[in-house]
């Protein structure tokens, strides 16, 4: 597979069963439907600012390193470098910049001092509270809560999902996104994914596979 690139980000769309994925500075939307390979494109690929066109002109334009979605207000937080903004929650197409571009340290004070205010690479909503959000920066993450802006706690990817001990996780996540399914997240890295139940730490439709193989539909952007 010549110039395989691994995606950057991706996060659920409102609609029920339909994901984004970024990959350099493009996107599709798809249909992740689990248990099925990942062969229906919604949308895409398509240059990020056709989708986004608030991001035209900033930094986010050339790729986003992390986005997660909320329950709670419908918005979407994006990632680039050391930069964030917040969006309406798209469906296929549509967004609204709510605020930003700022500082990660402008939105989010609390991550000051930890490393993460410098660059995030990928997110998954917390068990129990969806205010509380897990980051992923190479083997660590920590745990926030974003209303109340306050740090909870911070670990290694290893203690906080034990399944991942001895798999291509376990080193860091490239991009993630919570599914429709409460407790259950989609992970990448590098060529590999994982369907997974945060609460039970147990891989779901199977164990790790290759993205080539099961996700058809991100041919055409990952080559």
């Amino acid at each position: 597979m010549p110039n395989y690139f691994n995606i950057d980000a991706a996060f659920a769309s409102s609609k029920t069963n339909e994901c984004f994925v970024f990959v350099k500075d493009k996107y599709v939307v798809l249909n992740y439907a689990p248990g099925f390979k990942k062969k229906e494109i919604i949308t895409g690929p398509r240059k990020i600012v056709e989708g986004f066109p608030m991001l035209k002109d900033t930094i986010f334009e050339n790729g986003i390193d992390c986005a997660f979605d909320t329950t709670r207000n419908n918005e979407t937080f994006i990632f680039s470098g050391n930069q964030c903004v917040k969006t309406t929650a798209p469906q296929s197409t549509n967004a609204r910049l709510l605020s930003g571009p700022m500082l990660i340290t402008a939105m989010f004070p609390t991550l000051i001092g930890t490393g993460f205010e410098n660059g995030i690479e990928s997110s998954t909503r917390s068990i129990n509270n969806d205010t509380t959000i897990n980051l992923f920066k190479g083997d660590e993450l920590v745990v926030f809560d974003m209303y109340s802006n306050s740090l909870v706690d911070r670990m290694k990817i290893s203690a906080h999902y034990r399944g991942f001990v001895g798999t291509v996780f376990e080193s860091g996540i490239d991009a993630a996104f919570n599914t429709h399914v409460k407790d259950e997240v989609i992970v990448f890295k590098g060529q590999y994914y994982a369907h997974y139940n945060i609460r039970t730490n147990q891989f779901l439709n199977g164990y790790i596979k290759r993205i080539h193989d099961y996700w058809p539909a991100l041919h055409g952007i990952l080559q």
